[in-house]
């Protein structure tokens, strides 16, 4: 009896061990990137080399919230045939472009064929030519860790994905193209206001404030107008700003101090400013490592290390 008991105890101990170890590697998968994609920060944007067959290599930029446009002159060069038009929405209203459908891209170690890629002129960037910009649809797939520190964008499983220690979680209010949260902007010790604004890496400015906001606070007069800036929208068109510095942004529990950015006396974007007032860049946002989760709504950051 006492050696039935034994044997018991035995296996009872030896099914609890494995029972640990399994689920120990369960939990070590859960934030195993799937994918890795190298990129280099070029400016305040980031560029990734994007082959569409075995030897073409495209210069492309991620924006967390564009879905992919090629340049028509990178697709008039490469013979890449259309299929169609698609509507898109722009800063300067609605439009047509030429698609193509079904283009096959390579990046890093992750490859897909994304199933609709607008064609429209894309302008270069500090004197580099941009052949195409994208973003969305890999925010709308995985869980996208942005790591400044290692030039790495790392896709995962949404599901049952846990956030790195030391990460703070940014509360989102809503997600259209970009995740939105509520950040507080300090114009002056008597002036904070609380606004709804995007979170978009493919910003190359600190902030931008769109005109609703912008013309009921009267920045483009209350604040030293630093200069002049133009933002090119998703179909290609411009609108022009003034350059404010102010005295602090907020992203959940971050505060920037001294943040420059602009204020916009048009519309930026295609957004609806009753509910978005604006967008937080580039250059603010590389100052910390960031995980975007579209499919739970959840944003994380963690402050990026200094340099050695």
């Amino acid at each position: 009896m006492k050696g039935l008991l034994l044997g018991l105890l035995v296996c009872w101990f030896a099914f609890s061990t494995n029972a640990q170890d399994a689920e120990s590697a369960d939990d070590s998968k859960k934030n195993q990137a799937l994918y890795e994609i190298p990129f280099q920060l070029y400016g305040e944007k980031i560029f990734i080399d994007v082959y569409i067959d075995d030897t073409t290599k495209l210069n492309a930029v991620f924006d967390n919230g564009i879905p992919a446009y090629i340049h028509s002159g990178t697709a008039q060069k490469h013979g890449l045939q259309y299929s169609g038009t698609a509507d898109i929405q722009g800063t300067s209203g609605g439009g047509s472009r030429y698609k193509i459908k079904n283009l096959p891209v390579r990046m890093g170690n992750y490859s897909d064929t994304f199933e609709q890629v607008v064609s429209q002129i894309a302008p270069s960037y500090l004197n580099k030519r941009v052949d195409m910009v994208f973003g969305y649809e890999l925010i709308t797939l995985f869980t996208v860790q942005i790591d400044y520190t290692e030039s790495i964008i790392k896709l995962y499983e949404s599901r049952g994905f846990e956030a790195p220690a030391g990460y703070d979680s940014i509360p989102v209010k809503q997600w259209l193209n970009y995740p939105i949260i509520e950040s507080d902007f300090t114009f002056s010790e008597e002036r904070v206001i609380p606004l709804k604004m995007e979170l978009n890496v493919g910003l190359e400015v600190g902030f931008n404030i769109d005109e609703y906001i912008t013309r009921k606070h009267n920045l483009q007069k209350t604040h030293k107008n630093n200069g002049r800036i133009m933002l090119v929208g998703p179909d290609g068109t411009g609108v022009y700003g003034q350059i404010i510095r102010i005295n602090g942004v907020t992203i959940g529990p971050y505060q920037i101090n001294r943040a420059k950015g602009g204020a916009f006396d048009q519309q930026v974007g295609t957004r609806n400013s009753e509910k978005i007032h604006g967008q937080i860049g580039q250059p603010i946002l590389k100052l910390y490592n960031i995980i975007f989760s579209y499919r739970t709504n959840q944003v994380w950051m963690i402050e990026k290390p200094e340099p050695e």
